[in-house]
């Protein structure tokens, strides 16, 4: 009977570890651009497109986010295309902005706006002062060329800590 609850054990300790590493996010990695959102608005954020090998484009990485605010509430963030030619995605099966992982953002995230012919992206979002309750996100950026056929570029996926 002893070596049947070993075996066991070593099963469960097997799966339970094997479920672990799936589908995991490891959270943010360096120091966040720390964001201070006066009035409920946060600065808004340019986000550089670059061009790559073969005619593609890529969003430039941009630094992990850490809104930290006096007051817990509604809170605006966007992120601006800075250059003409791109904009930020409007295809309903490739959101310019969409949570990937991390915690749970159910009653988290409100309504993106995209605005200023494209270039301008707007999320409101739940914010809570206290450190103890808030929430790590990753989440993608979505943008594509203007012009026909108007060619995706590399998404970018940095995370947001709220």
């Amino acid at each position: 009977m002893r070596s049947e609850n070993l075996f066991l054990a070593a099963v469960a300790i097997a799966t339970l570890s094997a479920c672990s590493t799936m589908g995991t996010f490891s959270g943010p990695s360096g120091a966040p651009r720390v964001l201070s959102c006066p009035g409920g608005v946060c600065p808004s954020i340019d986000v550089i497109v670059n061009e790559v090998a073969g005619g593609r484009c890529e969003l430039a990485a941009i630094p992990d986010l850490s809104v930290v605010d006096e007051a817990t509430g509604e809170k605006s963030i966007s992120w601006l295309l800075p250059e003409s030619g791109f904009e930020w995605s409007k295809e309903e099966w490739k959101s310019a902005l969409f949570v990937q992982g991390g915690d749970d953002p159910v009653g988290r995230f409100g309504t993106i706006r995209i605005t200023m012919g494209g270039r301008k992206l707007e999320i409101r979002f739940a914010h809570v002062k206290n450190a103890s309750e808030r929430k790590v996100y990753k989440y993608a950026l979505s943008a594509r060329r203007t012009a026909e056929p108007k060619q995706f570029c590399k998404t970018l996926d940095p995370w947001i800590i709220s």
